[in-house]
């Protein structure tokens, strides 16, 4: 099943058990779809689709950030409820080993030796993390990368 069709029987799903922040979450991943949709390149993939999560879920921690800050308790539970679903849609990640050994052999395959040779590093993680059907967390990925080639 693709994730668009995924999404639209969660969405009645979550009209059905009136799960607000669910519903909330769907219908904001909805609204992605639709706009990507209207962009003209036709209906969008799962990948497309995915890439969109992944920007809301860079929105919802913005948020998360601003409410902690701000004291807000009803917000953080709102937001952080939000971020679950949102999560949920993402393929599994790559555990911490899983992934320092990607930017080792990376960084072997690579040659590079400088962080000024960051980028060819980050293409070949990028690369072998496709690979592998799973997910990585960009940050993460990027932090491991400069410990290895300080």
């Amino acid at each position: 099943m693709s994730i668009e069709a995924q999404i639209a029987q969660d969405l009645k799903a979550a009209m059905i058990a009136k799960d607000q922040f669910r519903l909330a979450a769907v219908r904001e991943i909805k609204g992605a779809i639709i706009k990507l949709s209207t962009l003209g390149t036709g209906a969008p993939d799962d990948e497309g689709i995915l890439k969109a999560i992944k920007t809301l879920i860079k929105e919802k921690n913005e948020t998360l950030e601003h409410a902690r800050k701000a004291e807000r308790a009803d917000m953080i539970a709102e937001e952080e409820a939000k971020l679950k679903v949102l999560q949920s849609y993402l393929p599994a990640a790559l555990s911490e080993a899983e992934l320092k050994a990607i930017v080792a052999a990376a960084v072997t395959s690579s040659g590079a030796k400088t962080q000024k040779e960051m980028g060819l590093v980050m293409k070949a993680a990028r690369e072998a993390i496709a690979a592998t059907g799973k997910d990585a967390d960009g940050k993460t990925l990027s932090e491991l990368i400069k410990q290895s080639l300080a």
